[in-house]
């Protein structure tokens, strides 16, 4: 049996085909390890040699007789790359994105290659960093794989080398195709807004937020006070909206309505159930107005309402099955299907909240985790985007953008407004 895409699947390969048209690079991301003891090289390439042999990770997309993409096993394993910095010193925090991020600007080497390892090290500590494509692993399927690779059990993910083409049950589908489609013609009434992004450099720009615990219960009170019981995720999508917008009207570039699609994960809090890799996704999406923002209690009211209105109408569990029909569809021309009814303008900026998933990742190797981070790169457009994700009780934010996209004097602002969530 074919392991069969599922319609969000398809979606990120399109999104990964948009990139590499516009920047040369896919979409792909990185999450880093904070480790409080130096790594041992030998050790992490012994787990990485293991993981070669996974059919999965060497895979890459078909299509079968049934026009149904698949993930093409490829039973020849091959290498997969461990990049290693040493140092003496404890590098600043924009030192080591600067590593991280200057991995980021090379694509795969091949349609056959999803995964890059990089090792910082020095005398006291250690950071570990995967790049991961994003047709192969959502954000929280990577942290469960770093989880995986990091202990001493023995891993095959046999229970994920098949799953079904779902060609069935059309009804359901093409009844979810019409209530998407009636929901995308309603959310795309008047002008997006969407930065101009840089036609010659496509490298990425990364800034990163830590909140301590302390810092980090403040934020969760201040959420529960404002928005209410759950709402953390509106709550600094809020946040976001309010920072970003001060750059763009700054600007004078910020008239039109802004458009941002938000990832939501199926698979529901705890343990992943054995769904580690491909992307186990649906999306939430929020248009906001620029004079709807001048007011957080008012916005915060405004973004509670869209995503109870979707939520109570079924819009994220009508995208997973609506999403199947697209599959029949080539990438180039859903790329171009896209960007025509979209006018190259098909969200403001990007966002997502990956959830505390600590059990998981708690030590590496014998080593303890300090903290773990998401570094994104984001397809093009819009290509800026602000990402939160939590870990060891802690808050973090990182800033992803195109390099000319933004001035040095709006990274800093927005860094700094992103320092006083609390």
């Amino acid at each position: 049996m074919k392991r069969y895409l599922s319609g969000i699947d398809w979606i990120m390969s399109s999104l990964d085909y948009a990139g590499r048209k516009a920047c040369g690079i896919g979409n792909i991301s990185q999450i880093v390890l904070k480790l409080e003891e130096p790594l041992e090289e030998n050790y992490i390439r012994e787990r990485i040699k293991l993981l070669e042999k996974a059919p999965l990770i060497h895979g890459y997309s078909s299509r079968g007789l049934n026009l149904c993409p698949y993930w093409k096993m490829n039973l020849k394993d091959s290498s997969v790359i461990l990049n290693t910095f040493s140092t003496q010193d404890n590098l600043s925090i924009d030192e080591l994105l600067r590593v991280f991020g200057d991995h980021m600007n090379k694509p795969f080497r091949n349609k056959r290659e999803h995964l890059v390892f990089n090792l910082v090290k020095n005398n006291k500590e250690s950071f570990l960093g995967m790049i991961f494509d994003h047709r192969l692993l959502d954000a929280r399927g990577a942290e469960t794989l770093l989880s995986i690779l990091g202990s001493s059990v023995k891993f095959s993910f046999q229970n994920e080398l098949s799953a079904p083409a779902q060609l069935n049950n059309w009804y359901d589908k093409f009844s979810s195709g019409r209530k998407v489609n009636r929901f995308f013609m309603s959310l795309n009434k008047g002008e997006t807004y969407s930065s101009p992004y840089p036609k010659i450099n496509h490298k990425i720009g990364l800034r990163l937020v830590t909140y301590d615990k302390l810092e980090t219960t403040k934020i969760a009170e201040n959420s529960l006070k404002q928005a209410g019981y759950l709402m953390f995720m509106p709550y600094l999508l809020a946040k976001s909206i309010i920072i970003l917008h001060r750059v763009f009207e700054k600007r004078n570039i910020s008239c039109s309505d802004y458009l941002i699609p938000v990832s939501i994960d199926k698979r529901g809090q705890g343990a992943t159930d054995g769904k580690v890799f491909f992307n186990h996704l649906s999306f939430l999406f929020f248009r906001i107005k620029p004079e709807e923002i001048m007011d957080q209690d008012k916005l915060l009211l405004i973004i509670k309402e869209q995503l109870y209105k979707q939520v109570k109408e079924g819009m994220p569990e009508a995208f997973l099955q609506a999403s199947l029909l697209i599959r029949i569809v080539p990438l180039y021309l859903i790329n171009l299907f896209t960007r025509f009814i979209s006018k190259g303008k098909a969200s403001s900026f990007s966002f997502s909240f990956v959830v505390d998933n600590s059990n998981n990742l708690e030590s590496f190797l014998g080593k303890k985790i300090l903290n773990v981070f998401h570094l994104p790169r984001l397809p093009c457009p819009p290509g800026i985007g602000i990402f939160f994700n939590q870990s060891q009780g802690k808050l973090n934010t990182t800033l992803s953008y195109l390099e000319g996209l933004l001035s040095d004097d709006d990274v800093n602002q927005i860094t700094e407004d992103l320092k006083l969530l609390i």
